[in-house]
């Protein structure tokens, strides 16, 4: 029997057909195969945007005719390539099996990636902290745990889910007590957004805001309030770039105000835990903040708390209350 097989003559198409030559000799090897090679109107026309010379059936219609035509029998494409209408009489019978979706930035060797003209701010400021992060995460160095309202968040993006997916923990509501937790939650959450009484008698300013929600004709706790309240009691630091609504308020230079708050008032709540006499306070931690730990954990001067089981289900606690300088705990509480 013989076949034929139409496609273009890219090195991708040409990879991708060789590929599906291989399949079909695996499972029917005494078949006979001959590869087609087409020059399409995309191939010829480089001077001009695709939309203006067809859109993408520019790179399939000349190998479509030929099918159509029983010129070959079959033919192989990108899925990138194809126009969302196929002509009729023509389907699309089957694909490989996928391969690694993932994508790979390959640079010269010896060249950094400059992301100075990145319009994610971010991204720019953060480069070599977040490509850290990265590194010690692929190697098991630390294990990032993302919280479920984070995760429910994100749940409109599948590029981000994928990473999620592959490279974080997330966290597991028990719904057996899932009132209890989302009540627990709800309840520390308006805690932030009220002004407090601090251990030295002092009326101090809420730490996080409240929005006001025309449905309920109230005020409510933000979605980032929600996300410190569920963090605390899973007992882990809150991780975040955005420092103006976690770390400080509108003046940075006084200091992480909002986030010392946010502790003292976990600790009101009773939500610490007790090492000697130290304690451990979950409270929301800058990239800049972070990056400090990593180089530490790094030298390998960190602890990890928790229990057996959290730690198995990847909620790792980097106890910041043992180290140095800003991250040193209190002595208002023994």
């Amino acid at each position: 029997m013989n076949i034929k097989i139409g496609t273009r003559k890219s090195k991708l198409a040409l990879a991708q057909t060789n590929m599906v030559v291989n399949e079909i000799k695996k499972h029917f090897p005494s078949i006979n195969i001959e590869v087609v090679h087409f020059t399409t109107k995309g191939d010829k026309v480089l001077n001009k945007p695709l939309i203006n010379i067809g859109g993408k059936g520019v790179f399939v219609t000349e190998i479509e005719d030929a099918l159509l035509n029983k010129e070959i029998d079959l033919a192989v494409h990108s899925a990138k390539d194809l126009p969302l209408k196929l002509q009729d009489n023509l389907t699309i019978s089957s694909v490989l099996k996928r391969g690694n979706y993932r994508d790979t930035l390959v640079t010269v060797k010896g060249k950094e990636i400059d992301f100075s003209n990145s319009e994610d701010r971010l991204l720019c400021k953060y480069k070599d902290t977040f490509l850290k992060i990265h590194e010690f995460m692929r190697k098991d160095k630390i294990r990032v745990l993302i919280l479920n309202n984070v995760y429910q968040e994100n749940k409109h993006s599948q590029y981000i889910m994928n990473f999620i997916i592959d490279n974080c923990y997330v966290d597991n509501i028990d719904m057996q007590n899932y009132k209890e937790i989302a009540s627990k939650v709800e309840k520390l959450a308006y805690r932030y957004c009220k002004d407090y009484t601090s251990y030295d008698g002092s009326i101090k300013k809420a730490p996080m805001q409240a929005v006001f929600n025309a449905l309920k004709r109230a005020s409510i706790p933000s979605n980032d309030a929600f996300n410190m309240a569920e963090s605390t009691l899973v007992n882990v630091n809150f991780v975040t770039a955005n420092s103006k609504d976690y770390i400080f308020y509108k003046d940075p230079s006084l200091g992480d105000v909002r986030a010392k708050g946010i502790r003292e008032i976990n600790r009101q709540e009773g939500y610490y835990t007790a090492h000697g006499t130290k304690l451990y306070t979950p409270k929301p931690i800058s990239i800049s903040q972070f990056d400090s730990l990593l180089n530490k954990i790094d030298n390998n001067q960190f602890i990890s708390l928790g229990d057996n089981e959290s730690r198995s289900t990847g909620a790792w606690e980097l106890e910041d209350c043992f180290l140095s300088g800003e991250f040193d705990v209190d002595n208002e509480i023994e």
